[in-house]
Order: C-alpha cells, then sequence, then structure tokens
C-alpha cells in the first residue's frame, strides 16, 4: 500500500478513535489504566480499520488482474487476425504462382512441339533439294558422255523413280507435318480453354457461396440474428432454414468449425434433396477452408455423383459448384491431371 494510502487510513484512524481518546487521557492524568470497556472499542474500532483496508486492497488488486488479463487477451486475438490474415495472402499469392507455372510449362510444351515439326519438315525439304541437285548434275554429265548416253537414261530413270518415291515420301511426312500442326493448334485452343476455365474456378471457387452471403450490414445483421435465435434451440428442434442461417453465419464469420458442425447435423435431422446437397457442399468446403484437403475432395465427389443426373436446377447448381471446388482444391494439392480431367467434365456439362 502506498504511502499515501496509509496517510489517509492513518487520519481516519484519528478520526474513529476521537471518541475514545477523552476517557483514556483523563485516565492517564489521574494514573489510573482505562476501562477494559474501552480497550475493547478501541481494539475493536482498529480491527474494522484494518478489515476495510484489506478488503480495498483485495478489490483493487482483482481490478488491476482483470485489467492486464483482458489486455493479454485483445493482444493475443489481434495477433490471431493477424496471422490468419498473413495466411490467407500467402495462400492466395501460391495459388496464383502454381496457376501462372502451370500455363509457362503448357506454353514452353507447345513451343517445343511447335520446334520439332519444323525441324522434320526442314531436314525433309533439304533432302529433296539435295535430290533434284543430284538429278540435274547428272543429267549434265550425262549430256556430255554419249557413250554413256543409255548408262545415263536408265540411271536417270532409277534416279526419277527414286524421286518420285522420295517425292512421295515428302509428300507423306508433309501431310503428317501438318496433321502435327493441326494438333498443336487444336491443343493450344484446349490449352487456352483450360486456362479460361481454370481462372474462372478460382473465381467460381472463391464465389461458392456468393448468392448466400449477405452483402449488406442490415442482411448480414438479419442472417446473425437469425442463427443466434436457431443456436437457443436444441439441434432436433432446429429447421433446415434455421440450420442454413447458421452456416452461412459460421462462413461468414469464418467459423468452419461451427459451420461444419451444422453441416453434418442437417445431413443426420433432414432428408430433402436440396438441403442434404447444401449441407453436404457446405461440409466439403468448410474442410477445404480448415485444411482438409483430402476429406474435402471425397465429399465433393460424393455431391458430384449423387446429383450428377439430377434435372432440378437447384441441385444441378451445387454439382456445378463441387465440380469447381473439387479442381480447385486438386490443383491446391499438385495432383494436375485429376484437375484437367475435372475441368475437362466442366467444360463438357
Amino acid at each position: 500500500m502506498s504511502s499515501h494510502n496509509l496517510l489517509r487510513s492513518g487520519k481516519a484512524a484519528a478520526v474513529l478513535l476521537l471518541p475514545c481518546a477523552a476517557p483514556v487521557t483523563a485516565a492517564a492524568e489521574n494514573n489510573t489504566p482505562p476501562p477494559p470497556r474501552v480497550l475493547q472499542q478501541l481494539r475493536d474500532a482498529e480491527l474494522r480499520q484494518l478489515q476495510s483496508r484489506a478488503s480495498e486492497a483485495e478489490i483493487r488488486a482483482e481490478q488491476a488482474e482483470r485489467r492486464e488479463r483482458d489486455a493479454q487477451l485483445e493482444k493475443l486475438t489481434d495477433q490471431v487476425k493477424q496471422a490468419q490474415n498473413r495466411a490467407s495472402t500467402e495462400e492466395q499469392l501460391k495459388l496464383a504462382a502454381q496457376r501462372e507455372l502451370f500455363i509457362q510449362q503448357a506454353k514452353a510444351e507447345l513451343q517445343n512441339n511447335a520446334y520439332s515439326r519444323l525441324e522434320i519438315i526442314t531436314s525433309v525439304s533439304i533432302a529433296f533439294f539435295g535430290i533434284l541437285i543430284t538429278i540435274i548434275v547428272l543429267i549434265i554429265t550425262l549430256r556430255t558422255e554419249r557413250a554413256a548416253i543409255a548408262a545415263g537414261r536408265k540411271g536417270i530413270e532409277e534416279i526419277q523413280e527414286q524421286a518420285k518415291e522420295s517425292v512421295a515420301e515428302i509428300e507423306k511426312k508433309r501431310e503428317e507435318a501438318e496433321a502435327h500442326l493441326t494438333e498443336i493448334r487444336e491443343n493450344k485452343i484446349k490449352s487456352d480453354e483450360m486456362r479460361q476455365t481454370q481462372e474462372k474456378s478460382y473465381a467460381s471457387a472463391s464465389a461458392s457461396f456468393s448468392n448466400e452471403v449477405p452483402k449488406s450490414k442490415e442482411d448480414r445483421k438479419t442472417v446473425a440474428d437469425s442463427a443466434q435465435e436457431a443456436r437457443a434451440k436444441l439441434p432436433r428442434d432446429r429447421t433446415a432454414n434455421e440450420f442454413r442461417a447458421i452456416i452461412i453465419d459460421a462462413l461468414t464469420e469464418k467459423n468452419w468449425f461451427e459451420m461444419l458442425k451444422a453441416a453434418q447435423q442437417v445431413q443426420l435431422l433432414h432428408e430433402g434433396d436440396d438441403d442434404f446437397a447444401f449441407a453436404r457442399f457446405s461440409e466439403a468446403y468448410a474442410l477445404g477452408e480448415w485444411g482438409r484437403h483430402e476429406d474435402a475432395i471425397t465429399v465433393y465427389g460424393d455431391v458430384i455423383a449423387r446429383y450428377g443426373a439430377a434435372t432440378e436446377a437447384g441441385l444441378r447448381e451445387q454439382v456445378a459448384r463441387a465440380l469447381v471446388n473439387k479442381g480447385v482444391t486438386l490443383s491446391q494439392l499438385g495432383r494436375h491431371k485429376e484437375e484437367i480431367a475435372v475441368y475437362e467434365k466442366v467444360i463438357k456439362d
């Protein structure tokens, strides 16, 4: 306790002891001890003062400890939010780098194939011109050598036959080269389509719940209030729409554990296809955001297998979302062949 508080407590004690001071002083002047009743009153007053000061000290200590705990809790909360923001930013940068690497690899492969085809065409052309030059030299030589006319004619016929065969072979290789060039063009078109599909897929994955997530503050408050009312009920008493409000509110707050839990409860308590498909997709999305990518891929596959042949617009939309998000999750795991197969299915559908 500070000297200032001690001083204040001392003054208070002095005030409280004033009523009893006169009898003590009088007893001292008469050289007689104070009565026991007076001594008891003095001891009681001093005891009450000590108890009062101890209570005040405990209260101040509790208040100081509470303020310190609140400050530490607030600091830890800020640190967690900063770490989550940094992790989200790093994940987005990683995905962008993977996408750019995939595009560059595809371009390099296409260029290498084109260069190989051009080398074949160049080699065939050089050989063809070499044969023509040889034929011309032989013709000139035969004209200067009359004695070798017959042999020259035979040689020319043979050379011409070889030339025809060479021309036919060159024509065949030219057709093969054109076929390869056509294949390269088709692969390039397909690569561009895959790249566009991949870019759309990343955008679609980040906006999988764009229709459900409230846009304005008023809508978010309405969803949050509905979710709060639903949480007050037992799970078996909640409707499918109340579970949906809890899932959307958890998505808005990025509370993946609550989102996963609510989605699994919907699957147990409600059997409608629309509700089940929405809950199953929400479960996969929460697993993916939680870092459990393999489990998310499995659940997305279940949605696709269960409702792939459905004709209802709502179920087909859930299947399309599941396909896109499955492709993005496969890309995050580096499983690009499976990712391409999923995107090809998206393009066909």
